[in-house]
């Protein structure tokens, strides 16, 4: 009797636990994406990267002076950036995350090297989501904070990569 009692319990508690996790899950669906997102970029894969962009994504950042119309456009610039041209490894490391409906705004510092010189700067990232996937990006990174860590960044790169000039 006491184990029919105890497999009542267990069962109604595993239920129980189950409903509970049900919402969080189905919720969880932009975070995660997002985090997925950082770590493709975080391992330089490309095709696993622009998986998370609609056709149609508007990408830009006017601290650089980039705007990106389309998801090609994006890829190419990409293709360029994970293929090494800024010379290393990247590294997000975000400090705050705010989500509301299906945008993401994300802040943190941002880890490049160049030329075997690295520095950090301030970003903030806004992600707009339609259907699972992003259409709108909007970046804002501190270039100015890079300029002063290495002096030489940008040198061979094409302009729209090295931020504006001061």
């Amino acid at each position: 009797m006491k184990q029919k009692i105890f497999s009542t319990f267990s069962a109604f508690f595993v239920a129980l636990a189950l409903n509970q996790m049900a919402p969080v899950a189905a919720t969880d669906t932009v975070p995660q994406r997002v985090a997925d997102w950082v770590d493709a970029y975080q391992d330089f894969d490309l095709n696993r990267f622009l998986n998370f962009y609609a056709d149609n994504v508007s990408f830009k950042d006017p601290t650089a002076g980039i705007d990106f119309p389309n998801k090609q456009a994006l890829a190419d610039a990409y293709s360029a950036i994970m293929q090494g041209r800024w010379g290393g490894d990247f590294r997000m490391d975000i400090n705050s995350v705010v989500e509301s409906d299906d945008t993401v705004v994300m802040e943190g510092i941002f880890s490049l090297s160049f030329n075997g010189e690295v520095a950090k700067m301030n970003f903030t990232t806004w992600l707009d989501f339609e259907d699972g996937l992003i259409v709108r990006q909007l970046d804002l990174f501190n270039y100015a904070a890079l300029r002063r860590q290495i002096p030489t960044y940008g040198q061979g790169l094409p302009a729209e990569y090295t931020g504006p000039r001061d």
